[in-house]
């Protein structure tokens, strides 16, 4: 609880300073989290393809203040079991949502790799 208050305090607090902002989930202690010798991949093909998340995050994108109307909505991309879509199905969704004044959240999670 301590963690999502503190997130929200500090997305307001920056609101008026920027108008996409990137923000980790987690400090340096995530939960579960094993050391691998597995690297992020970042491939464009056509969409960008993310897979092997080391640190998990949120990236905040504000319409401008002109546009906002009070809502807001998180975003998790897709793309299957081991990667994310991250732009096609998050950030374009997320521009496209902030033309409609609204506060959007794309979280960039660890996802699983099946063995």
């Amino acid at each position: 609880m301590r963690t999502i208050v503190c997130f929200l305090f500090i997305q307001l607090s920056f609101s008026a300073l920027a108008q996409h902002l990137e923000l980790p989930l987690w400090g340096d202690n995530i939960p579960n989290y094993r050391e691998t010798n597995e690297e992020e991949v970042r491939v464009q093909e056509g969409v960008l393809k993310i897979r092997n998340v080391k640190k998990p995050g949120v990236e905040v994108f504000l319409p401008s203040e002109k546009l906002r109307n009070g809502q807001a909505m998180i975003i998790c991309p897709g793309g299957g079991y081991a990667i994310m879509n991250w732009d096609w199905e998050g950030t374009d969704i997320a521009k496209w949502l902030n033309s409609q004044g609204i506060v959007d959240k794309a979280k960039q999670i660890k996802k699983a790799c099946p063995v």
